[in-house]
């Protein structure tokens, strides 16, 4: 049996399938996406039928909510390029370095610096800039 005939592999969750044929009978051209915001679309007009029956109210935010929210982001999220600018200075403070004996323990901030840079470098996420 050929397992890579398309026609008996199970489809794929999630993937961008051709649209299903017309009800005449004749197919349509598969669906190609181009940006972002044609991805975008194609999600919305997907999931169309799994939309909440009522419209929604959408008003804009008043200024105390705002600030609330904006607070509440600020206190959920890292700014990861200030991390690493805080542990360069730390590691390119040429004093404190030297200061390092060999077979010292390694002073809470030079030790927190190459952690946080390790932590946030070794993240290919992160170093792919996709935070």
């Amino acid at each position: 049996m050929d397992q890579n005939n398309d026609e008996t592999r199970a489809p794929i969750a999630g993937a961008l399938m051709p649209a299903p044929a017309n009800p005449t009978g004749t197919s349509s051209a598969p669906v190609r996406i181009r940006n972002l915001q044609g991805l975008l679309r194609f999600a919305m007009e997907a999931t169309r039928a799994e939309d909440a029956p009522n419209s929604s109210d959408f008003r804009p935010l008043d200024e105390e909510r705002r600030k609330f929210l904006e607070n509440a982001f600020k206190s959920i999220t890292v700014n990861v390029v200030e991390i690493l600018m805080d542990a360069i200075k730390v590691l390119t403070d040429v004093e404190k370095i030297k200061s390092i004996q060999l077979g010292d323990e390694l002073p809470g901030d030079v030790l927190t610096a190459f952690e946080n840079i390790l932590s946030y470098v070794d993240d290919l996420d992160v170093a792919n800039g996709e935070p």
